[in-house]
């Protein structure tokens, strides 16, 4: 494992330029195809938000026509019920009426009864002959006239009354079969609109809940295309780096390097005093503590150091072996002084937990294990659970 890991660096530092040149050129087109998949999805979202805010406009004015449909029906059930009082006059109209009908149809009996009995005609002439005089007559026939004016008024006044009740029965029905057929009809309007609103409302809520998974995705594609971007970038730094320094010698040992062998290259100067040593056999400092890619960077990023061993910055014991989401193979070292140091992203771990190490020990090997964008060490200080840049405790 050790003369692959040695061998792989030797051809970096052959062919620095070529391969990160190959890479960049590789992450330039991945990051071109996030864009335009960013793009696309931009495009959909906004569709959707606009196609959202058409159908919020509809629903107003389904909204607006269930109102109207629901005060046209409070209007209809208030004539109904205005009608049914109506109806209730007409019915005592209705009975008084018929009830002089069926006065005058017992009056009209009783003279049909009589004139049955009797010739009418004769009747009259006999009463008219039987008067005794000229004034005699003259009141005689006056008086036959009379009865005969009321027999005729009794029919006419019976004619017009059946014609009235019939004309009133006409007319209440259909006013009633008219408001009940219009509250029918507007019920009916009231439920297809109603059902209309319901499957929008349905609708809208199908397009919200596309819209929020449109926003996931494009969030998790600007988090991708970050990524991308940091990786170009430390390609880029990489590919500066590899043109301005010298190859170093990479047969030194981890657990032999002294001194500046340890320190990367291009290391600022740290605390002189400190009784930690440098994590790895030389390399490159490539991300600094601070705000990185809208997060912030915990530690320090070691990239291309002389040999992929990854010493114990001070001895201790290893409070942790295993992995961490996020930071893949993962060591950690409690000094007894109230120091903890965190190794992540490693190849392979030399160590576990409860062991006791010395300072320069090898407790693993570089790697690319966890979120990470090539082989390097992430290294992390804490002082009594309070995070520290590294640089300000290494020497």
């Amino acid at each position: 494992m050790k003369f692959t890991l040695i061998l792989f660096t030797l051809l970096i530092t052959i062919f620095p330029i070529e391969i990160i040149g190959e890479e960049t050129g590789s992450l330039d087109q991945s990051i071109t195809e996030k864009q335009e998949e960013i793009d696309e999805l931009d495009q959909e979202t906004e569709r959707i938000s606009e196609e959202l805010v058409r159908m919020n406009v509809d629903l107003l004015e389904k909204d607006k026509e269930l109102g109207q449909i629901q005060q046209d029906i409070d209007k209809a059930e208030r004539e109904i019920s205005e009608t049914e009082q109506e109806i209730e006059q007409l019915n005592d109209e209705m009975q008084e009426l018929e009830k002089r009908i069926e006065k005058r149809k017992e009056i009209m009996g009783n003279r049909l009864r009589a004139m049955q009995q009797n010739d009418s005609n004769r009747g009259y002439i006999e009463v008219l002959l039987s008067s005794e005089g000229f004034l005699d007559f003259i009141s005689k026939y006056t008086a036959v006239s009379t009865i005969i004016e009321q027999d005729q008024s009794i029919y006419q006044a019976q004619e017009n009354d059946l014609k009235d009740l019939a004309h009133i029965k006409e007319e209440i029905s259909e006013q009633q079969n008219q408001l009940e057929q219009q509250l029918i009809d507007l019920e009916e309007d009231n439920e297809n609109l109603a059902e209309q609103i319901d499957e929008m409302e349905q609708a809208e809520i199908r397009l919200e809940q596309e819209l929020e998974a449109n926003q996931l995705t494009l969030e998790q594609l600007e988090i991708e295309q970050e990524q991308l971007e940091k990786e170009r970038q430390e390609e880029q730094q990489l590919a500066l780096l590899s043109q301005e320094e010298p190859n170093n010698d990479r047969s030194g040992e981890g657990n032999t390097a002294q001194g500046d062998s340890r320190r990367p290259s291009n290391a600022p100067a740290g605390n002189t005093g400190s009784t930690f040593i440098w994590p790895t056999i030389g390399g490159v400092v490539t991300s600094y503590q601070g705000p990185r890619w809208g997060s912030f960077h915990k530690g320090i990023d070691i990239a291309r150091p002389d040999d992929y061993s990854i010493l114990a910055a001070d001895g201790g014991i290893v409070t942790f072996s295993g992995w961490i989401n996020g930071y893949g193979n993962t060591i950690e070292i409690d000094h007894q002084n109230g120091y903890t140091t965190q190794y992540a992203h490693l190849e392979s771990k030399h160590v576990n937990v409860g062991q006791q190490v010395n300072q320069g020990d090898v407790i693993g090997i570089m790697g690319t294990t966890g979120r990470s964008t090539g082989i390097h060490l992430d290294f992390e200080v804490y002082y009594n659970g309070e995070l520290l840049n590294p640089i300000d405790v290494l020497p």
